[in-house]
């Protein structure tokens, strides 16, 4: 059982940083295309759009399956740093938001009065509530 729990570990390790590499790539690329969109007719604009948050979001998934085996095998790394939550919910609001409107969903927050000073590892978090 030990040898099956290591070999899914490794594969998933392995499998995941696989996907990083062309991933990246693809990120870079479609970054550099978006600096000359601006002339584009607009259903290329949108087009570029959605690959751009697919290809984010499959290149965080690769990098959840990650941080997964490095939390399965205690290597996981937090870094709480002081912040301000409210900041924090505004960035996932924004991330969020073109991924609650394609599904037909409406994201709403609410800014905390006062702000919630905090430490806390905001990738990590970003995580949980992303």
């Amino acid at each position: 059982r030990q040898d099956l729990e290591r070999l899914r570990s490794e594969i998933v390790h392995h499998v995941s940083h696989e996907l990083k590499t062309p991933l990246t790539s693809a990120v870079f690329a479609l970054d550099l295309l978006s600096e000359f969109s601006e002339e584009w007719p607009e259903e290329a604009r949108q087009s570029l759009e959605v690959a751009s948050l697919s290809v984010q979001h499959a290149s965080q998934m690769a990098a959840d399956l990650m941080d997964a085996g490095r939390s399965e095998s205690g290597k996981l790394r937090v870094d709480p740093v002081p912040g301000d939550l409210g900041n924090l919910m505004g960035l996932v609001h924004a991330a969020m938001t073109p991924l609650a409107h394609k599904a037909g969903l409406t994201l709403t927050t609410r800014e905390p009065q006062p702000p919630i000073a905090a430490r806390f590892d905001a990738a990590r978090l970003r995580q949980v509530l992303g």
